[in-house]
């Protein structure tokens, strides 16, 4: 329903309005694929409305203001860094399982931040 709201107020050009609802329509769409256990493309499916609402939210901020996404490398994969979303979780959840020594995942995010932000 939220995101039929934002796609309505997209329409109407009232991008402030459509931005906060893609937002809130990202939030549900992830807190709501939790309770998918069995049924994995129900799941699949909520995640991938979470990141399309998620995408229109940050296409509607003006050039200066936008959210920005960066990947961070870690094993072969990457980490969506403005959503952290760790191995075996969020959209990582399909490309990589859950790992023992999570802290080595935390301590590649800092360390790339030391690298690339800390010049």
């Amino acid at each position: 329903m939220l995101y039929k709201m934002a796609d309505d107020a997209v329409v109407k050009g009232d991008t402030y309005t459509a931005r906060g609802l893609f937002h809130e329509a990202a939030g549900c769409f992830h807190i709501g694929q939790h309770i998918y256990f069995i049924d994995l493309e129900q799941k699949e499916e909520a995640q991938n409305n979470a990141r399309l609402s998620y995408k229109k939210a940050i296409e509607l901020y003006d050039e200066e203001k936008r959210p920005i996404r960066l990947d961070i490398p870690f094993r072969e994969a990457g980490f969506n860094f403005f959503c952290f979303d760790g191995p075996g979780q969020g959209e990582m959840r399909k490309d990589m399982k859950m790992v023992p020594d999570y802290e080595k995942a935390v301590s590649s995010i800092i360390d790339w931040f030391r690298r690339h932000l800390l010049k």
